[in-house]
């Protein structure tokens, strides 16, 4: 806990209370006051002998609030649990910019670090040139935009990098190429966005499909260029 001035007396009466009631060893967390950093009251311990089962509830995640109040989805521990065992040749570098309280922002960053892969972390509301400058020096494999970040993207290569003397513009086009994933998720992209990333990527978006109840992804479409031609 990191309490205010005027406040701590009131946590450590927490922390007295949480220790008459448990039965168990618990584990114990230093109160730290806001304005003395570095008064612990005791040192943190692990009971490593404590296992959950991994149907238990182990996160709380909030909906949007698009079709109504937002409501909080409980989600099992194994939501948690890694999904893609990292190796040498499948190690990624996921790229993560969007914040971690929401589902789109929690499956690319929790299940990944759990499972051995690195993550770049971009500051929401960065602007088009940070995001650009990633692809350019190839730190990201699997990158997932919601179309706007998409069509931002795209007015920026218009107005700026297509531009840009052909040997400038390479490393940008080399980069975006050798991502591995790159995926629209939130909301269908216009045509016209499809049709650019296909045309620059040389090959279709993927598009993930996901509910905040279902702990995330629930399906993807790794050629949506088709299956838009076959709704058309």
């Amino acid at each position: 806990m990191i309490v205010g001035s005027g406040q701590q007396e009131f946590a450590l009466k927490i922390q007295a209370y949480r220790r008459i009631v448990s039965h168990r060893p618990v584990l114990s967390l230093p109160v730290v006051h806001g304005d003395q950093r570095g008064h612990y009251i005791d040192a943190g311990h692990l009971d490593d002998t404590i296992s959950l089962p991994p149907g238990r509830p182990g996160l709380v995640v909030f909906t949007s609030g698009t079709t109504g109040p937002p409501k909080g989805a409980v989600l099992p521990r194994c939501s948690l649990y890694p999904r893609q065992a990292c190796s040498l040749e499948n190690r990624l570098v996921k790229l993560c910019d969007r914040p971690a309280h929401w589902i789109g922002g929690y499956v690319g960053l929790f299940p990944l670090l759990l499972s051995g892969h690195a993550i770049e972390i971009l500051p929401p509301g960065s602007p088009p040139t940070a995001y650009w400058e990633l692809p350019r020096q190839q730190r990201v494999t699997r990158v997932t935009w919601g179309p706007m970040m998409f069509s931002q993207l795209k007015q920026y290569y218009e107005d700026c990098l297509q531009l840009l003397p052909e040997a400038e513009l390479e490393p940008y086009l080399q980069g975006v190429r050798v991502i591995q994933g790159m995926r629209a998720g939130s909301a269908m992209p216009a045509p016209v966005l499809l049709e650019f990333w296909h045309k620059l990527l040389g090959k279709p978006l993927q598009m993930g499909y996901s509910a905040t109840e279902a702990g995330g992804l629930m399906s993807a479409s790794l050629n949506v260029a088709s299956a838009l031609v076959s709704v058309q």
